[in-house]
């Protein structure tokens, strides 16, 4: 099976088991917590947890199967529940491309790598310095994000990896977040992100 090399150090293949789960984005990164409780999808992690620990999430629409812009996970933890369902948490890696999809056994598909733009921090300063405003403000005033990300979205060098963790934390309206996860272009997804700020509530921050 032909093998594709991951910034992470990993490898991976190039068709991959998916979970499809309507209007759920999972950007680099993020950790999702899931319960796996249908059949195909407790055969497709048996699967993966033998193999390589990576599955895909991807949306569906009412007219497609499922999107072609999807997201590549690994499996940072996973418990084997007594009736047989699992708990696990599946940290993002990258987007993908989906093509080739097939239903059976349980959903999966060739998949691409979509390897973001390595845009500078630097090379869009206004646009992160209002971001980062509006975080500091919104962590300020409370909700569901540790107050340890103020300090990790100021290391961030690369624009696409300061995008993404912010959307992460901050988004939680799923139409907003589809929008910003299918953006390529950098100073647009910024853009997007920045205007999804100023309209969206505040989360509430959790106490650490």
């Amino acid at each position: 099976m032909k093998m594709t090399s991951l910034a992470t150090g990993q490898t991976s293949p190039d068709n991959t088991g998916l979970m499809i789960l309507p209007w759920v984005s999972l950007f680099p990164g993020e950790l999702l917590p899931l319960y796996i409780f249908e059949l195909r999808y407790r055969n497709m992690l048996a699967s993966s947890l033998h193999e390589n620990r990576m599955i895909g999430i991807a949306h569906s629409t009412d007219d497609t199967p499922c999107d072609p812009f999807a997201s590549l996970g690994i499996i940072r933890a996973c418990v084997t529940n007594p009736d047989g369902t699992l708990n696990l948490i599946l940290q993002g890696i990258s987007r993908v491309q989906l093509s080739n999809f097939t239903p059976d056994p349980y959903p999966a598909a060739d998949y691409h790598i979509l390897q973001d733009p390595k845009d500078s921090i630097e090379d869009h300063e206004d646009l992160h310095l209002r971001i980062l405003s509006i975080c500091n403000s919104k962590i300020i005033q409370g909700g569901h994000v540790p107050k340890q990300l103020e300090e990790y979205l100021s290391t961030l060098t690369e624009a696409s990896a300061f995008a993404d963790a912010v959307a992460s934390a901050f988004v939680g309206n799923p139409l907003h977040r589809r929008e910003i996860f299918l953006l390529r272009n950098i100073k647009s997804r910024l853009q997007l992100l920045l205007s999804c700020l100023e309209t969206e509530p505040s989360p509430e921050i959790e106490e650490q």
